[in-house]
């Protein structure tokens, strides 16, 4: 693999965690500004954007193992998010 597409990979990864961080957010915020919000649901919500801003930062372009992985696993829940599937 170049250099070229590793960091292809590593820019798609990072973007695919950047639309799950932002879609769990606004699913948050939302929730909250109900007139009953359900807080269980607000915290597994946390929870997951919490584990996922963790794998955000420790993403690097050295590390083609997480970022195949995280392309496999987030790309197409970022993809349907984002309305191109």
């Amino acid at each position: 693999m170049s250099e070229d597409e590793k960091w292809t990979a590593y820019n798609v990864a990072g973007q695919a965690l950047d639309i799950l961080i932002s879609r769990f957010s606004a699913c948050m915020y939302a929730e909250r500004k109900g007139a009953n919000p359900d807080h269980e649901e607000v915290g597994k919500w946390r929870a997951e954007r919490a584990e996922l801003m963790q794998l955000r930062r420790a993403l690097t372009v050295k590390d083609m193992a997480t970022i195949v992985r995280v392309n496999d696993e987030y790309g197409p829940k970022a993809k349907a998010i984002m309305g191109k599937e």
